[in-house]
């Protein structure tokens, strides 16, 4: 069981099939015996699909209003499950004060889960901002 979880912590594949299997059992994160995988299964288990149609006029995921960020995941995650190249992506982020705050950077999404923001507070409001207007894409949003 130790080199099972093991495996599960170090590999992308091992994080996204404990994911699924999860989600499969109807388990808990609780269930699993070690923090780290049953933290990442949690976070992505409960992943948003991302839908990005044709016709979409805008840089910003969501178009319109925010998304807010939860217990479920430390982290802000984004990946492009038919994306043919990586596209450059940044979390804006919306404080209650008003305003959008983005970071400084972009970073390069693609099939793979990518960080875009890490260590952000539950209940925090957010949008991705893409560098160039994507075009018709569909994925999964963790957070």
């Amino acid at each position: 069981m130790t080199q099972l979880v093991q495996w599960i912590a170090r590999t992308r594949i091992g994080r996204i099939t404990a994911a699924f299997v999860l989600a499969a059992t109807g388990l808990s994160a609780g269930a699993v015996a070690a923090a780290g995988p049953a933290d990442a299964a949690t976070c992505y288990g409960g992943a948003k699909v991302v839908d990005i149609p044709w016709s979409y006029d805008t840089f910003y995921l969501p178009a319109s209003g925010t998304w807010s960020t939860s217990s479920r995941c430390e982290d802000i995650n984004l990946k492009l499950t038919d994306a043919i190249i990586d596209y450059e992506v940044r979390v804006c982020f919306f404080p209650s004060s008003g305003g959008m705050s983005c970071q400084g950077s972009y970073k390069k999404v693609g099939k793979s889960w990518k960080v875009i923001a890490s260590d952000v507070k539950d209940g925090t409001k957010f949008k991705f901002q893409f560098r160039d207007k994507p075009p018709a894409l569909d994925g999964f949003a963790a957070f």
